[in-house]
């Protein structure tokens, strides 16, 4: 099934104009750091050893957008998954591993079902609307699965499967100049993507008159 080319079009180009934001407004702000009284004598107790904080989803896009080699970013990319992949609430997480298994086990519909639910009780989980969209293309809804992928980068503009779905999705319908326009927004969250460079070539030969 194929998206309409015009609504396709449209609706990607207001998707990628509000992914277009500064990636630095959803940075949180710096922590403020307490004073030492000036008083305060320097010989006293040694402070505590602070522990060091674990990375936040932000830290981990910004390792990924700056990583020095593939295995780096695939390595960055993973971990990224695996917090994407949580919803925090865990009846969310154990609807969704059981809409996953439905899938695997060839029942689609109760999947989409499960992530109804899901989605339910947890509206703001970018990747359960990427999970959904998967189910979706499973049962040929084109047309639900590219609503839940627009849906989830509106809530996480950075999630880049949800970007390469997307793109793969716009490749099947011919929309060429629309999915050049998600791979090279891809690119820009992750360089080191294995699938998006050679496809951004290969569509700019296309939109150029030299073929895919």
């Amino acid at each position: 099934m194929r998206v309409d080319r015009k609504t396709t079009v449209l609706s990607v180009i207001g998707v990628l104009a509000l992914l277009a934001g500064p990636v630095a407004a959803q940075l949180p702000p710096f922590p403020q750091v307490p004073q030492m009284p000036q008083d305060e004598p320097e010989l006293s107790d040694p402070a505590p050893e602070t522990k060091r904080r674990p990375p936040t989803l932000d830290d981990l896009f910004e390792r990924l957008a700056n990583a020095e080699d593939q295995e780096e970013a695939v390595g960055v990319a993973g971990l990224i998954e695996r917090r994407l992949g949580k919803s925090g609430s865990p009846t969310a997480d154990l609807l969704m591993r059981r809409a996953v298994t439905s899938a695997e086990d060839g029942n689609p519909d109760a999947a989409i079902e499960l992530a109804d639910r899901v989605l339910a009780l947890e509206p703001g989980w970018a990747d359960a609307w990427v999970q959904q969209a998967v189910f979706f293309q499973m049962v040929d809804d084109a047309d639900m699965a590219f609503g839940n992928l627009l849906r989830a980068l509106q809530i996480e503009p950075r999630h880049f499967n949800a970007m390469e779905f997307l793109g793969m999705m716009l490749l099947e319908s011919e929309q060429y100049e629309a999915a050049l326009l998600v791979y090279e927004r891809l690119l820009r969250v992750f360089p080191f993507s294995p699938t998006a460079q050679p496809r951004v070539e290969a569509l700019r030969r296309e939109l150029n008159g030299m073929g895919i």
